[in-house]
């Protein structure tokens, strides 16, 4: 939520929370930007696979543990 200008404001809460507003507008760029390099660098790793009907195919999965709650020995 962006900040509205009031008037009545005391100049120094303006200020304040218009460099607030700016702030989270450039710390959104950045996510984004970190976000498209993290996506560019995945997707040099991927391979463009196609199955037909009828083909055999090896499915890989990995079960999942909950680490937080996993049986310790004492």
């Amino acid at each position: 939520m962006k900040y509205a200008l009031v008037p009545k404001d005391e100049k120094k809460l303006q200020q304040m929370l218009t460099t607030r507003d700016q702030l989270l507008e450039q710390l959104k760029v950045n996510v984004n930007r970190a976000q498209h390099y993290m996506n560019l660098f995945v997707d040099k790793h991927k391979r463009a696979t196609n199955f037909n009907e009828g083909e055999l195919v090896l499915v890989k999965l990995e079960p999942y543990r909950q680490h937080s709650v996993a049986l310790q020995k004492n």
